[in-house]
């Protein structure tokens, strides 16, 4: 199963439970109708953060960009192009990073970030 349908399953099978489990005990008088429920939202908020990871949408636009997917890498005089098991991978994408106005810990404000995949061997899939 993929990574994402896993934590969001998870995600729904503890807050289904927090709510199941608060709506019992208040049910059976084992909870105060003005107590605070044992979890919180904040609770919900911690895990959640702690599950979650740094996103990049990309969309479509009518303006020129630096940035593409499919097609060729950008030439380059150092650009060697990367191979697994002797065979060239399949180029993905080119994303121009000083085009994102994203800014990491982990990432230079501008250069390119180039995409490759293994499409024969399709690891991860």
């Amino acid at each position: 199963m993929d990574f994402l349908v896993l934590t969001f399953l998870a995600l729904f099978l503890i807050i289904t439970g927090t709510l199941l489990q608060n709506w019992w005990r208040r049910k059976n008088g084992l909870l105060d109708p003005d107590e605070e429920p044992p979890v919180v939202m904040a609770d919900l908020k911690r895990c959640m953060d702690s599950l979650s990871k740094p996103a990049m949408l990309i969309r479509k636009t009518s303006e020129t960009t630096s940035s593409w997917l499919g097609g060729c890498p950008p030439e380059h005089d150092s650009f060697v192009w990367p191979r697994c098991g002797g065979r060239p991978l399949t180029f993905l994408a080119c994303l121009d990073l000083s085009e994102t106005g994203v800014v990491t810990d982990w990432l230079p404000p501008s250069g390119r970030l180039l995409f490759f995949y293994d499409v024969e061997e399709m690891p991860g899939a």
